[in-house]
């Protein structure tokens, strides 16, 4: 098995290429560097997707739970647990 370190020059990685990508799509990151700065980064296009998703502010995105979990059947809105309340 080979090691891979998370950091090679762009010269470096383009030599290995072919295992960096079997690498990345492990879930793993490789940063690529010129004259000792990082210029970029591989990753796996699942990582990719998620970094490009666009983010569900925070009421959005317990709204899209509240309708998912309704079209369940796991969550009632029928005012069940209004006697509950203060």
């Amino acid at each position: 098995m080979n090691i891979i370190e998370n950091q090679y020059t762009v010269v470096d990685a383009k030599n290995k290429l072919l295992s960096l990508i079997r690498y990345v799509e492990t879930g793993q990151t490789v940063k690529l560097t010129r004259y000792g700065k990082t210029v970029a980064v591989l990753l796996s296009i699942k990582d990719y997707k998620r970094l490009r998703q666009k983010r569900e502010g925070y009421w959005n995105a317990l709204m899209s739970l509240r309708n998912q979990l309704t079209s369940e059947c796991v969550f009632s809105d029928s005012g069940d647990f209004e006697s509950n309340r203060s």
